[in-house]
């Protein structure tokens, strides 16, 4: 099983791997956007009835996917995160590196 999509212009089949008995699995990354895919099974170009569709401008039934940019929900906790100050008495100037003995 492949899948072919819009997010490269329909250009590149992928083939997807199996990850349970009916299940087939591939791992992909996209920048946000609105993504039209289909499945080629066994030469035949087919979409998945229990996932989301919509018709594309020829009238064909394409899988459809939704990507969002990632914003963390609570922003609140991204402080501890911030760079930590330098200590102000301390010089990084002059390092004194460890000898071989």
């Amino acid at each position: 099983m492949e899948v072919e999509g819009s997010f490269d212009g329909w250009q590149t089949r992928t083939q997807l791997h199996r990850s349970g008995n009916r299940e087939f699995s591939v791992i992909k990354s996209f920048p946000p956007g609105v993504y039209q895919y289909k499945f080629i099974v066994d030469g035949e170009w087919m979409y998945a009835p229990d996932q989301p569709a919509m018709y594309d401008e020829m009238g064909n039934v394409n899988n459809v996917l939704e990507v969002q940019e990632y914003v963390p929900e609570i922003l609140d906790n991204l402080d501890h995160f911030a760079v930590p100050s330098s200590p102000k008495a301390v010089s990084y100037t002059h390092l004194t590196l460890p000898t071989k003995a």
